[in-house]
């Protein structure tokens, strides 16, 4: 350790400029980040730091230095930037995920192919940038604020920064199977304080390559029923046609245990907000073989309430068009092969 501090402090020495006593070590370091030897390089690196930061005695110094080196290597070269990132956010866990300025520097300044790369790395596990994994899934305190506070720093961003952004927490996440559920009442907030678009649309997506849970369901059913539509409905077509097993099963569960579920609403919302969804012309079906399901429609058969008798009815009148259809449409043939016959005659 002696040896180690003496090292660190020697480099302190020679390196005479700020900029050459980080950058430098941050730069040589890639290599070795690429090549998958870079810990060493890197704590070394993270050590020149704090010794740097311990001079000037501020609390925020050591953030500002990292800052400061990884817009420098963003200048040196972009593919050195992406790799060094990657790295640093697992050595400097309290400076880089969450950062805002790291995030939005990421975010502007992305090209195509580096933004592959990164959400490579994210998806993989190699880096952690939208928030410090073990933080939230230990469930530190004021975790799940700060992935909504950086969230809400985001929309005051260019829209095209926020896209990224959002590309890159869908990345990320996809590794942590129950984080989103962690994260997702403190996301739908920033929804319904005004038009963000972007939130929404973010969302959306996030929410649809997950498979429904009665953690992500819960939180859709209080939403106010003015973004149901662009939240709600566009989830749930989702889960009925990919995971149409699961989300039936989901529903059975809902409706059977749904005190314990639904925290914040009930049973009753969660089947006005199915009964809407499925007045949509493109979901009615979906809506009609749900409730037909035989477990789904014994599930029913316990409610009450004009909620429940409003989807019992979907069977009937969904039946009933139906068979006004097939009358219409053999009537049609009917009159077709009339024509047909008295043109031949």
């Amino acid at each position: 350790e002696k040896q180690y501090q003496d090292t660190v402090g020697d480099l302190c020495h020679q390196m005479q400029t700020q900029s050459a006593r980080t950058s430098v070590l941050l730069l040589e370091a890639t290599p070795s980040i690429e090549n998958g030897s870079s810990e060493q390089s890197l704590h070394l690196y993270r050590r020149v730091l704090e010794a740097e930061a311990q001079e000037s005695q501020s609390e925020d110094q050591l953030e500002s230095l990292v800052l400061r080196d990884l817009r420098e290597a963003f200048a040196d070269d972009l593919h050195v930037f992406v790799v060094a990132l990657s790295a640093a956010s697992k050595v400097f866990p309290a400076e880089i995920p969450g950062n805002a300025q790291v995030l939005q520097l990421v975010c502007g300044s992305l090209t195509p192919s580096s933004l592959c790369s990164l959400c490579s790395s994210l998806s993989l596990g190699e880096a952690e940038l939208i928030c410090k994994h073990s933080a939230l899934l230990d469930g530190e305190e004021g975790a799940e604020d700060r992935v909504q506070s950086l969230f809400a720093r985001s929309l005051a961003w260019e829209v095209q920064d926020q896209q990224v952004l959002w590309q890159l927490f869908t990345a990320e996440f996809s590794c942590l199977p129950h984080a989103l559920e962690l994260v997702l009442p403190k996301l739908l907030e920033l929804c319904q304080s005004g038009g963000h678009p972007e939130v929404v649309h973010g969302l959306v997506n996030l929410l649809s390559l997950y498979s429904p849970t009665a953690d992500l369901l819960a939180p859709l059913v209080s939403l106010p029923a003015s973004l149901w539509r662009d939240i709600c409905f566009c989830v749930i077509s989702r889960w009925s046609t990919a995971n149409q097993q699961a989300w039936t099963a989901l529903v059975v569960r809902a409706l059977n245990e749904g005190d314990s579920i639904f925290a914040s609403s009930s049973v009753g919302a969660f089947m006005e907000l199915l009964h809407a969804w499925g007045q949509m012309p493109n979901w009615r079906t979906s809506l009609w073989n749900l409730v037909n399901n035989p477990e789904v429609a014994a599930a029913l058969q316990t409610q009450e309430g004009p909620a429940a008798e409003n989807l019992l009815s979907v069977k009937g009148e969904v039946a009933g068009a139906r068979a006004k259809r097939i009358a219409s449409d053999s009537g049609s043939v009917g009159t077709r092969s009339s024509k047909r016959a008295k043109t031949e005659a």
